[in-house]
């Protein structure tokens, strides 16, 4: 069987009903063929993460041939040099001229840009004017981080609940210098799984990606129990809160950390974005790779007002980003710890008369 443009298959059932009818007879073979696409709960995107693992050598599979024509994550797409890449019949059967001429139309025309890349760069994209640089994003991934290593250390936490039928997400931010190290938990119930259309939510869950509970509505008693648990484990600076679904939760760990509503409004939420925005833009913000989180992270967008602030928001309802917003949270705490005021006084006086201690 061969399956072309696999990107553009919004549902797997077709994939899996011709997968399951190649275990018929023993030179069955299926092959996929496909450039980038914008749907990243879908199939191919499954199917190219899995592919991935087997080149990288994560997963052995010595019946799955798989090569990927891309751009690496330091490329920028805009030079004409990169392009050769993406496209291994470069001047035979590609037209190169052709191809250069759709890049200039890109550069000049953002609503043209995710088809170019998708289409000559072969480089995932998500629909709509996402946020994020996804690129700089997924570069910053580092698989060999855990969170184990982080035991006794300072954290801000972040919690979105969102609502009991849906995903919640809990993100912690560690600092390291410029760095910000993040690492999420993202929980769901058994029934939000099996009504979604997300194809991945399943593979996620068998993954450990997403931590699941029977029933109809997700755990927030299990979610508080963990907190309270992470507070013994890490020195929990504060704990920030969306306050929707958040109240009794929120009374209960305060017995354990500072726990502070993070305002879910332009003021609350402007400058903590924007921030975030900056920090993975730099390659600062560092995470474990997370495949949930990079679907939540390439979904928020945002409205920018007359004065340059920002809200972030889903185009859809079944795009999720909670985690995304968890981690505005956090960061939004990180970011405004303030130092034990007698120690910056101080350092203020000792700046002002031009002492050095270090050097003294």
């Amino acid at each position: 069987a061969v399956l072309d443009e696999l990107h553009a298959h919004k549902r797997r059932e077709l994939y899996d009903v011709v997968l399951t009818g190649c275990g018929k007879r023993p030179q069955s073979l299926l092959l996929s063929i496909t450039t980038a696409g914008t749907n990243r709960t879908g199939i191919c995107f499954e199917v190219r993460g899995y592919c991935r693992d087997v080149l990288l050598g994560t997963v052995i599979d010595d019946a799955q041939f798989a090569i990927i024509y891309t751009l690496d994550p330091q490329d920028d797409w805009r030079e004409p040099e990169v392009l050769r890449k993406a496209n291994p019949l470069w001047g035979e059967a590609v037209d190169i001229r052709k191809v250069l001429e759709a890049q200039l139309v890109a550069i000049g025309t953002p609503s043209a840009v995710n088809n170019f890349k998708t289409k000559h760069a072969n480089v995932w994209c998500s629909a709509g004017n996402v946020f994020f640089d996804m690129q700089k994003y997924e570069a910053s991934a580092d698989p060999a981080l855990k969170l184990e290593d982080f035991l006794g250390q300072p954290v801000w936490i972040g919690m979105d609940l969102a609502s009991k039928m849906d995903i919640a997400s809990k993100k912690y931010v560690f600092k390291d210098g410029k760095r910000r190290i993040t690492f999420s938990v993202n929980y769901i119930n058994q029934a939000a799984i099996d009504k979604s259309a997300n194809s991945q939510y399943a593979g996620w869950a068998a993954s450990g990606y997403l931590r699941v509970n029977p029933g109809e509505t997700t755990d927030h008693t299990r979610i508080a129990d963990e907190l309270v648990e992470d507070c013994s484990r890490f020195k929990v600076r504060e704990i920030g809160f969306d306050a929707n679904n958040a109240t009794l939760m929120s009374q209960r760990l305060s017995a354990y950390t500072d726990v502070v509503e993070v305002k879910q409004t332009v003021i609350g939420m402007s400058e903590p974005t924007k921030a975030m925005q900056a920090c993975i833009a730099e390659g600062n913000w560092v995470h474990d790779g997370n495949p949930v989180d990079a679907w939540m992270f390439s979904n928020l967008v945002c409205n920018e007002d007359k004065k340059g602030c920002v809200m972030p928001f889903k185009n859809r309802k079944e795009e999720k980003i909670d985690s995304a917003i968890a981690g505005v949270i956090a960061l939004s705490r990180a970011e405004a710890e303030v130092p034990d005021p007698k120690a910056a006084k101080k350092a203020a006086m000792d700046k002002f008369l031009g002492i050095n201690r270090k050097a003294a």
